[in-house]
């Protein structure tokens, strides 16, 4: 079975394998429960037609409505448990996966659309999860209820029994057919159902733009394309489905009328009696459940298996070591860059022996065109990527001898590009120091210059400022920003053009209040704004690879 090769992935999200037992063994006993009826069945025949029986039909019919109530009782706490058990698997699928997309390495994100990530937890993990918990642990039951009806018609009548096996090797060839045309479909489903996602995703997160170039209509045609296609594909695969079921029921439910057909002689004959007919039959019309259902679980195992696929893909993907311990000292803020060498892949080298150093406690500006590396460097440092030669160091201290985790806790960055949550201001500036107190959130944002504006918003800390900090102006979100990254108090700073947003006038401000606050750090200062270069003590210009003081 293809899906055991995610069996890591079953093993991460299963509740426990005494949880998995129970269900299965209260699955189990329905299942076996399900055999009696035919066999009391056979015997009320025998009462009511026979005066020489030992039970009576009262009683039978008294230990048929017995059985039917303990039936009752255990296919509640077995729904009741399963139910529980999917939603609580459900939960831990995402949160595993949740948690592993967290740490992947940033080139994943810039590679992959978000849409696409976010269908794996809103689509593909439900379809596993609920395989697994509904379909799969039910596998078992059914072959218990098959094989003990089978057994009971053996008993009863081996002709009939053995006419009825013909029922197998069919229902093995359907499915083989079947599944040929069901793979590709369901896989193509789910990444139809992904790409959706990630049309919406995207387009959402850019309304302004959408509305400001008019773009509703082209924006609203291409999603009604996309849903078309995953309509077709989902059409497909019901029209494929909804053939395997009546037709194995079809051929199940003849089971019957062969019985039906075999018999009759015999009970002409006296070679059967009626209520040994009743039983054959009733077991005959057991038979063809099992079946069925197996034919509709068929087409639910393709669309799990291409769930677990993409899922597996992604889990793979080796993440970053992020929490190898805060093995990273108090840093005094020297920092190196040693033949520095980066290209971002299936591209051109854009550093090419990037040689730099810088004192603890000095700010330092780099300049160069957009595309020249500036921000990369910053992202090296932060070890959102990994040079392809050369070393930097903090501290005379390779950086990767510190956990990654460790080593961003004492980096602060605000960059040109604001992300902000959609939460209140004291949540976003917390984003820096989960445990900050108040006096230190209002310390960082007196430093940032943010506490004017602050205590002007109709809530002051506790206003919630919308998705990405909608409802701030641009000067004021690159403000919260410096807050969020001076509440950590970070011995290095880098401020990629932190001032972009700013007018003259403000950047101005902003410079005059930063030259004390900069004197406590190591600061990068990336920047095209002449204004702000009067605050770096050293200034170099990234060039075609190369860095070079200006005097």
């Amino acid at each position: 079975m293809q899906l055991l090769k995610h069996k890591s992935l079953f093993l991460k999200i299963t509740p426990g394998y005494f949880r998995i037992i129970l269900i299965t063994a209260m699955m189990i006993a329905e299942s076996g429960m399900s055999l009696l009826p035919p066999f009391l069945a056979g015997l009320l025949a025998e009462s009511l037609f026979k005066t020489d029986q030992q039970f009576s039909y009262r009683l039978i019919i008294l230990l048929w409505m017995a059985l039917l109530l303990f039936q009752f009782f255990i296919s509640f706490f077995t729904g009741y448990l399963t139910g529980k058990t999917g939603k609580e698997m459900l939960i831990r699928l995402k949160v595993y996966l949740f948690n592993h997309i967290q740490t992947l390495p940033l080139h994943y994100f810039h590679e992959s659309k978000h849409g696409k990530t976010l269908s794996l937890i809103a689509y593909d993990a439900p379809v596993l999860s609920n395989f697994i918990n509904t379909t799969l642990i039910s596998v078992a039951p059914l072959a218990i209820t098959f094989s003990g009806a089978l057994v009971c018609m053996f008993l009863i009548d081996p002709v009939v029994a053995s006419l009825s096996c013909l029922l197998i090797p069919f229902f093995i060839l359907t499915t083989k057919i079947m599944r040929r045309k069901l793979r590709p479909i369901a896989s193509s489903m789910l990444k139809e159902q992904a790409e959706l996602m990630a049309l919406a995703e995207e387009n959402l997160s850019s309304i302004p733009i959408v509305k400001s170039y008019t773009r509703e209509d082209t924006i609203a045609s291409s999603f009604h394309d996309s849903s078309n296609r995953l309509l077709d594909y989902s059409i497909s695969f019901i029209k494929i489905n909804s053939i395997i079921t009546p037709l194995i029921k079809l051929l199940a439910t003849s089971i019957i009328l062969v019985i039906l057909w075999v018999t009759a002689e015999k009970i002409s004959t006296g070679i059967l009696t009626g209520p040994e007919l009743v039983k054959l039959m009733m077991y005959g019309m057991l038979l063809s459940q099992p079946v069925s259902r197996m034919a509709s679980i068929y087409g639910q195992y393709q669309q799990a298996l291409s769930a677990a696929s993409r899922i597996e893909k992604v889990l793979e993907i080796d993440k970053e070591s992020l929490y190898l311990g805060d093995n990273a000292p108090d840093f005094k803020g020297n920092i190196t860059f040693s033949n520095i060498q980066f290209g971002y892949p299936k591209t051109p080298l854009i550093l090419k022996g990037i040689d730099l150093t810088i004192k603890a406690g000095e700010t330092v500006a780099i300049l160069g065109e957009n595309g020249a590396g500036k921000s990369t460097l910053a992202s090296l440092l932060l070890r959102f990527y990994t040079p392809k030669n050369g070393e930097i160091l903090i501290d005379q201290v390779p950086i990767t001898s510190y956990s990654i985790h460790s080593l961003r806790k004492k980096i602060g960055l605000v960059q040109q590009q604001i992300i902000l949550q959609n939460c209140s201001v004291k949540e976003n500036i917390l984003f820096g120091k989960e445990d900050a107190d108040d006096e230190e959130i209002m310390e960082a944002a007196k430093a940032a210059h943010a506490y004017p504006f602050i205590m002007q918003l109709p809530d002051g800390f506790e206003t919630i400022i919308g998705d990405r900090g909608v409802k701030l102006s641009g000067g004021q979100q690159q403000r919260l920003s410096l807050a969020r990254a001076l509440l950590k108090n970070p011995p290095i700073l880098i401020l990629d053009e932190a001032t972009a947003m700013f007018d003259p006038a403000g950047e101005i401000d902003f410079i005059e209040n930063c030259k004390d606050l900069f004197k406590k750090a190591t600061v990068i200062l990336i920047t095209h704004r002449p204004a702000s270069l009067k605050l770096a003590e050293r200034k170099f210009l990234l060039e075609k690879g190369k860095l070079t003081e200006i005097k």
